[in-house]
């Protein structure tokens, strides 16, 4: 792969954001690996920033659908939205938008589609979804770098390499990621009480 990025160049970027742009706009599962694949093809800053970029164009993509064209079709697939989704929408929408982008308790796709059956304008949608997903983009493009990294060494693989920053760095965050909506959850829970 990385030879390939060698002979095409820049046409090489254009290719993984459109492949990107179109996994997210039909919801085919694979854009996190494709984050993977482009940090190690690209390295974690070109291949984050084509990743977001991708990710950002395919969910305005998918938004604009839903709301003008194909509203019918696409509200079924969402199905009703529980009134505590509408309500953040509807009391801050960027905010609450952007704080669904950065914590993954929704699939993505859900969280693509629910704003536009809200009052969730395409300004607010855009920059919450760009803002939201760059951290979890950088930490996967981070972890494909790694990947190639340890490839390009040929150094044996033993635990001692996982406390190298390159790779820790990313699986540090990949940890916080995972352990986010675990931890909303038991705040949600306690503060329920």
């Amino acid at each position: 792969m990385i030879d390939w990025y060698a002979q095409l160049g820049v046409t090489a970027w254009l290719i993984f954001f459109i492949i990107y742009l179109l996994l997210v706009t039909f919801s085919i599962p694979g854009a996190t690996v494709m984050t993977i694949l482009g940090g190690s093809i690209f390295g974690p800053v070109i291949g984050g920033l084509l990743a977001i970029m991708g990710a950002t164009a395919g969910s305005l993509t998918l938004f604009l659908m839903a709301r003008y064209v194909f509203y019918d079709a696409f509200h079924l697939r969402v199905g009703s939205i529980p009134d505590k989704i509408k309500k953040g929408f509807n009391e801050n929408a960027f905010i609450y938008l952007l704080f669904l982008r950065l914590m993954p308790i929704f699939p993505f796709w859900f969280v693509n589609l629910a704003p536009a059956f809200s009052n969730v304008s395409i300004k607010q949608y855009f920059f919450a979804t760009m803002i939201g997903i760059i951290p979890a983009t950088l930490i996967y493009a981070s972890l494909g770098d790694s990947f190639i990294m340890l490839m390009e060494t040929g150094r044996e693989v033993n635990l001692r390499l996982i406390f190298e920053p390159r790779i820790f760095a990313p699986i540090v965050g990949l940890a916080i990621i995972i352990l986010l909506p675990v931890m909303y959850k038991k705040i949600k829970a306690q503060s329920d009480l």
